[in-house]
């Protein structure tokens, strides 16, 4: 059985991309992503991840679904190039980390 993040108190804390907080202008069309998971649950570790992709109009231009993987830094880009570095917003499912 998966325990909900939201159960454990598992929150996402920060989202980069290619190390950077900002989503504009990182200069490349598939920026790597990193994230930073804070938890007060003793011994929680990330075991899968989600993948979410915003365009500037709060539109949904991607989603990964579960994907199984405990990385968490400089992780590929998962969708199709961005026509001009800085064209979304990501964010990640709490709710599909879990541990």
């Amino acid at each position: 059985m998966t325990v909900s993040a939201a159960a454990t108190g598992v929150k996402i804390a920060e989202v980069r991309f290619e190390h950077r907080l900002e989503t504009l202008g990182f200069g490349t069309p598939e920026p790597r992503l990193s994230w930073i998971v804070e938890s007060a649950a003793s011994g929680w570790r990330q075991v899968a991840y989600e993948i979410e992709a915003l365009g500037a109009d709060g539109q949904v231009r991607g989603q990964t679904g579960r994907i199984e993987s405990d990385e968490s830094v400089l992780v590929p880009w998962p969708f199709a190039p961005l026509p001009q570095p800085g064209g979304l917003d990501g964010s990640l499912c709490d709710a599909c980390l879990g541990g």
